[in-house]
């Protein structure tokens, strides 16, 4: 009885439809991964432009209490 279901179990198309299967799930998570990567990289120049706008500003001598607000809420969302 074991070794039927042992033969059952690893038939080879069993074993291809696994493959199959786990191949596809990892594409899908791949693709996720990059999509998830790809906001992140967008989010992350957007505020890489205003801190540069803000360090230019303070270089201007431009500094004042509306700046330093930015600049601290940038801080808090833990971009440095």
């Amino acid at each position: 009885m074991l070794a039927g279901l042992k033969h059952r179990m690893m038939a080879p198309e069993a074993a291809a439809a696994a493959i199959r299967a786990y191949a596809a799930e990892t594409n899908r998570l791949n693709r996720e991964r990059r999509a998830n990567a790809d906001s992140w990289n967008v989010e992350l120049a957007k505020v890489d432009k205003q801190i540069r706008g803000i360090i230019e500003a303070i270089k201007a001598g431009m500094f004042h209490a509306r700046l330093e607000r930015r600049t601290l809420r940038l801080n808090q969302e833990g971009f440095h």
